[in-house]
This record gives structure tokens, sequence and C-alpha cells, in this order.
């Protein structure tokens, strides 16, 4: 599980940046938004060393990723309240957020394996329509190719035939 690091300066900086971002999106935003900004809150309060506030900006996060249903959100709002927990030793809370993290993502790996599944079978049925659409315009090709050898080999027939008639006019007209 990844565990952020920042500098003093960098810790204020991320503080001030995340407080402007909850701002709007409370607002105006989508729930798994203001979600992600408030863990992030959390985790830079978790860096800090305030675990009061960072699970105060993770139980809020919490809320909102379950009420978005953003499996992605809600795994990482889990990882936050997991160490926050444990940190502040309230195992049992720590355990269940644990149990989430590892739930959400299994289900997050899950729907990556379906979306996989889902790009090879795309990928599959798109090169059979390919190969079809080849097959057909090389039928057509080939079709094309034989209607003008036939034309071809009418045109030799004639020139041939209208030459043989020119070389026996002569003949019998000399």
């Amino acid at each position: 599980m990844g565990q952020l690091t920042f500098s003093g300066e960098g810790v204020d900086e991320a503080l001030e940046l995340h407080g402007r971002a909850i701002r709007v999106l409370e607002v105006k935003g989508p729930k798994a938004n203001l979600a992600y900004s408030l863990r992030s809150m959390g985790a830079v309060y978790q860096v800090k060393g305030d675990h009061a506030r960072a699970l105060d900006y993770g139980e809020r996060a919490l809320i909102l990723a379950r009420q978005a249903g953003d499996v992605l959100v809600l795994k990482d709002v889990a990882e936050l309240l997991y160490e926050s927990y444990k940190t502040s030793g309230q195992k049992g809370k720590a355990l269940d957020m644990y149990e989430l993290f590892v739930q959400m993502r299994d289900s997050v790996k899950n729907e990556e394996a379906q979306r996989e599944v889902m790009r090879h079978e795309f990928n599959y049925q798109f090169e059979k329509k390919e190969a079809l659409v080849a097959a057909e315009q090389a039928r057509k090709d080939a079709v094309a190719a034989e209607r003008i050898k036939r034309k071809e080999q009418q045109r030799n027939a004639f020139i041939g035939g209208f030459g043989l008639m020119v070389l026996l006019a002569g003949v019998f007209l000399f």
C-alpha cells in the first residue's frame, strides 16, 4: 500500500491546493471527485501526523465514495482509512477498512480483467471482419481481372478475325 511523503513546505502547499479543490467541488462537482479530493487532503494530514484530521477527511470521503459508487475512489479511501485507523490504534476499524480495501482492489482487478477480455474479443471480431472484407475484395478483384482477361481475349479474337478477313479479302481480290 502506498505512502505519501512531503517536505514541510510541500505539506502546506498541498493542504492549500486540496482545500481550494474541495471548496470548488462542494459547490459544483461530482461526488466521486469531491471524495477523492477529501481523501487526498486526509492523506496529507496523515503524512503530517494529524491522524484526527486524516480520519475526519477520510470518513467524509468514504461516505461520498459509497454514494458515488466509484470503486477506484472507494479503494483509495479505504486504504487511507486503514492506515489512519491502524496508526491511531483502532484495530477493529482498521481491519474493516483493510477488508474493504482488498474487496475494492479485487473488484478493480476483476473489472480490468473483464475490460481486457472485452478488448481481446473486440480485436478478434474486428480482425475477423477485416479478413472477410479483404477476402471479399480479393474475390471482387479476381472477378474483375477475369472480366478484363475475357474482354482482352474477345478483342484479340476480333482483331485476329478481322485481320484474317482482310487477309482473305486481299487474297481473293488480288
